[in-house]
């Protein structure tokens, strides 16, 4: 399960304004697809508590930067597409799962989440 993080949290907020995330409820999801062989969440984890949230939910906070315009603190394009991919390729290489749970909003992921991998051993 590969997560970005912050799409979640502003999905969530716009979804169910006022309420708390419930990480386990994510788990499970996942876990209904198979075993959870690897779950990650990638953003800058500015905030303590949320890495923290994320890492007692049995969910690996991975360190996704944003990059941000000389001298403009606070705006930027974060690199968790990026580094998610990475990973992903990663594991597919490596584990070789029969399913990515990709919890993402957007198009970045569209082609990938539409296509079949094959793995062949050469």
């Amino acid at each position: 399960m590969l997560i970005d993080w912050d799409n979640l949290q502003i999905c969530h907020s716009r979804d169910a304004p006022g309420t708390e995330l419930d990480l386990q409820a994510l788990i499970a999801l996942a876990q209904s697809y198979g075993t959870l062989v690897s779950a990650r969440a990638y953003a800058e984890w500015n905030l303590l508590s949320e890495r923290l949230a994320v890492y007692k939910a049995g969910i690996e906070p991975v360190f996704a930067p944003v990059m941000r315009p000389e001298n403009s603190p606070r705006e930027g394009k974060s690199l968790a597409d990026t580094v998610m991919v990475a990973d992903g390729v990663d594991l597919l290489w490596t584990v070789a799962p029969d399913v990515f749970v990709l919890a993402n909003f957007g198009s970045a992921f569209g082609p990938l989440a539409s296509s079949e991998f094959t793995v062949q051993d050469t």
